[in-house]
């Protein structure tokens, strides 16, 4: 019996004034899932879309159980198991393969354009990472 996930979308929406720009500039990033769980050993992605004014120059997935943001990709526990694809305007992906039970976490996308950073603090997808196969309902 495969596991059910129950799929909430959730809109972080940001406006930020734009020095030297009359009115303001919405910025707005769309997670597809909040919650998901996945078996162990598997391969889990996790999306989301970023609405606004300026395309991205940098950006990178975090956990959010860090004290300060640190790119996935630098990360020596996910050392050859992370992916990112997407670029200036998304949508953005993060993969993770072999799913371990510590890479249960809320995940989080950052990014920075040439004028604006998009906050840390702002919720992400929280990844369940299952280790055998049940009737689970994430919510």
């Amino acid at each position: 019996i495969p596991p059910y996930l129950v799929v909430l979308p959730i809109d972080l929406l940001l406006c930020h004034c734009v020095s030297g720009v009359q009115g303001q500039r919405c910025y707005r990033v769309t997670y597809t899932k909040r919650r998901t769980c996945v078996l162990k050993g598997s391969t889990v992605d996790i999306s989301c879309t970023y609405v606004g004014y300026y395309s991205t120059t940098s950006s990178f997935w975090f956990r959010s159980d860090k004290s300060t943001p640190e790119d996935l990709t630098t990360d020596p526990g996910y050392a050859g198991r992370v992916e990112y694809t997407g670029t200036y305007r998304g949508p953005f992906t993060l993969r993770i393969t072999d799913l371990r039970e510590e890479d249960s976490a809320e995940y989080r996308f950052t990014f920075k354009t040439d004028n604006f950073e998009w906050g840390h603090s702002f919720p992400g997808t929280t990844l369940s990472v299952l280790v055998q196969q049940m009737e689970v309902w994430c919510n």
